[in-house]
């Protein structure tokens, strides 16, 4: 096996660079050289697989109160808390709002209070629509949640 024109050119010219003169030595200092200390740096691994944190993107379920929440509201608050009702009838003394959904209806009956003018509820029923079985909490609640997301 022959060297080639580039192999035969890279042997020399390093060859020529080991023999060239050195640089001047640097001449001591008067004051002793303090030995270096060494450098020590920690390097984390690389991980081999990408390492994915789950973000905490799921809200904290919301708690909705109960429908005795209702007692004592007046006309304002109910209307705040349902919005305006689907039917509303005055048969004297009680003043009737009916809140429906596909599951069921919910009847609150309001009444004047001898020492104000203010209709306050007073009594609820919730009844389930169609063959529908509905507990009141659940009728309740589902009202709430339509409010809101029409709001």
């Amino acid at each position: 096996m022959t060297p080639t024109r580039g192999t035969l050119f890279l042997a020399v010219t390093l060859g020529l660079f080991a023999c060239a003169e050195t640089a001047a030595p640097v001449a001591p200092t008067t004051r002793a050289a303090q030995p270096k200390k060494p450098i020590v740096t920690a390097v984390a691994p690389v991980p081999t697989k990408p390492v994915f944190v789950p973000k905490l993107a799921i809200a904290p379920k919301k708690v909705y109160p109960p429908p005795s929440r209702l007692s004592g509201l007046d006309r304002g608050q109910v209307t705040g808390l349902l919005g305006a009702p689907g039917f509303e009838r005055l048969d004297d003394p009680a003043l009737i709002w009916q809140y429906r959904s596909a599951i069921c209806a919910l009847d609150i009956f309001l009444y004047r209070n001898e020492n104000e003018d203010i209709f306050r509820v007073r009594h609820f029923e919730a009844r389930a629509r169609g063959n529908k079985t509905v507990s009141e909490k659940d009728c309740f609640v589902g009202l709430l949640i339509a409010h809101e997301q029409r709001s």
